[in-house]
């Protein structure tokens, strides 16, 4: 289980830092007013150095993050936030994707998987673009794991309201 938190957060870590560095500028500024219901038990809030919020499932490893950007001269597309948060990740195969109404805005999610460091994986990603703001939320793990948390990061998504 320890290494497998460890596997965890160096993925959470990874595919976050991977939003900031790929044509966003070099300092985001998160956005302010947001309205969340943090995950659940088992997750717990992890601290983040480059993501907003990240919370970590005790249980199986797996993570609920976003990312938020509201710094000047920023407008990427959705698809490269989608394309951020999919890079690095081997043998990528896009599962679907589709652009949805999201907090009253166009949006794209995203089901993935693939792997990192030679482990399965499997993610969901909704990128969203709202009032100057760009926002990421993800939900990732071991491809084994995914589906017994998935309606932990549903509620998140369906709780996250950007200003």
């Amino acid at each position: 289980m320890r290494n497998h938190l460890k596997f965890v957060l160096y993925f959470s870590m990874y595919i976050i830092s991977g939003c900031i560095s790929i044509g966003v500028a070099q300092k985001p500024e998160a956005a302010k007013n947001l309205i969340f219901t943090a995950p659940s038990d088992p997750f717990f809030d992890h601290t983040s150095k480059t993501g907003d919020r990240v919370w970590i499932s005790r249980k199986t490893g797996n993570s609920i993050s976003y990312l938020s950007d509201c710094s000047a001269n920023t407008d990427p597309s959705l698809e490269l936030l989608e394309s951020e948060s999919l890079s690095g990740i081997e043998n990528l195969e896009i599962l679907e994707s589709h652009f949805r109404e999201f907090n009253h805005r166009k949006a794209k999610e995203t089901l993935a998987s693939g792997t990192l460091d030679g482990v399965t994986i499997k993610m969901n990603v909704i990128s969203l673009k709202k009032n100057s703001c760009t926002y990421t939320l993800l939900f990732a793990g071991k491809k084994e794991h995914f589906d017994s948390e998935i309606s932990f990061f549903n509620q998140f998504k369906e709780s996250f309201k950007a200003p």
